[in-house]
């Protein structure tokens, strides 16, 4: 029997302190703490945030499609990212795939 993470694969780092990945990634407290992540950006409407007691979250709850206004959301999400660096942290942004909305969230954050 498959084993969904065998299709999934595992997040991509894109920068020492920023990760992209699917809600399934986020959805695994086990690998979420074995790349030192200390808090979640859920680019999703209908994802949960699995672990609020153990991470810092900042919902972005817009939808997966082609006229949902996420630009009016990376101010936000630049201050949460920055917030969480400067405090030493690592974020994971996810979306329900993994890879338009959140791809598009880390995108606006300036290296």
């Amino acid at each position: 029997m498959l084993d969904i993470s065998e299709l999934q694969g595992g997040p991509v780092e894109i920068l020492p302190f920023l990760y992209l990945g699917s809600a399934y990634h986020a959805s695994r407290k086990d690998m979420l703490d074995a790349l030192g992540i200390t808090a979640l950006i859920n680019v999703s409407a209908n994802c949960p945030n699995h672990f609020e007691g153990h991470y810092q979250y900042k919902s972005i709850p817009v939808e997966d499609n082609h006229k949902a206004d996420i630009s009016s959301w990376f101010n936000e999400a630049i201050d949460f990212i920055d917030s969480i660096k400067n405090a030493g942290g690592r974020v994971f942004v996810h979306c329900q795939a993994g890879i338009s909305c959140s791809a598009t969230i880390h995108q606006t954050h300036p290296t």
